[in-house]
């Protein structure tokens, strides 16, 4: 597990720690946040429990932050190495069921590992994508043809995207992730001659 909840201490702690202060400083205070990051990669203080359905996206914010203030290096090898098995053991491959529609990666693992709960969702694609590379992945285990076909799915007749394949909201969000996606795949040099992107429907979206 990339990340939990904290005991009552390190919570006081950590509020004390990220208190506001009367003076307030005129740069920023880097050692601070990088701090503040890194304690939020291994333990979330009690108000972030009702955010666990997204605990992949405060993952990426955490690791975004620390790659933004070049603190990626002071994370340690076997840090590294376990957070990206974390995040790998969220992808949904192809099943019998449902065929590719569920591929990609889902937010938690607090959920139990079923199909019928389980279905990549695009949002959650692009953190976990992200994620990976900014922990010097080579995105190596990543099934790509697999997302590739799922975000085919999930893209609706007016060129949006829903975000998983049970029908959900779409908007312009997950056109976003859609095509960052694809930018990090590199599907344009996969064996899809129909589209060069993501064999979707780049002319609608």
């Amino acid at each position: 597990m990339a990340v939990t909840a904290s005991s009552k201490s390190e919570k006081d702690k950590l509020r004390k720690d990220c208190a506001k202060s009367t003076d307030l400083p005129n740069e920023l205070l880097k050692d601070k946040h990088v701090r503040y990051f890194k304690q939020m990669l291994s333990l979330l203080p009690e108000a972030f429990e009702s955010h666990d359905s997204t605990r992949l996206t405060l993952l990426y914010f955490s690791l975004g932050a620390l790659d933004l203030l070049s603190a990626i290096p002071d994370i340690t090898d076997s840090r590294k190495k376990e957070m990206i098995k974390w995040i790998y053991s969220l992808q949904v491959k192809p099943d019998n069921i449902s065929g590719y529609k569920r591929c990609g990666f889902y937010a938690t693992d607090s959920l139990p590992n079923s199909v019928e709960v389980n279905y990549g969702h695009i949002a959650m694609t692009y953190v976990a994508l992200c994620s990976l590379l900014i922990l010097g992945d080579d995105l190596s285990g990543v099934d790509r043809d697999g997302i590739v076909y799922g975000l085919k799915s999930l893209q609706l007749d007016s060129g949006s995207f829903q975000c998983a394949s049970f029908g959900t909201e779409s908007d312009a969000r997950f056109v976003y992730c859609a095509s960052c996606i694809s930018y990090m795949l590199q599907v344009s040099s996969f064996r899809f001659p129909t589209a060069p992107w993501t064999s979707t429907n780049e002319r609608a979206s």
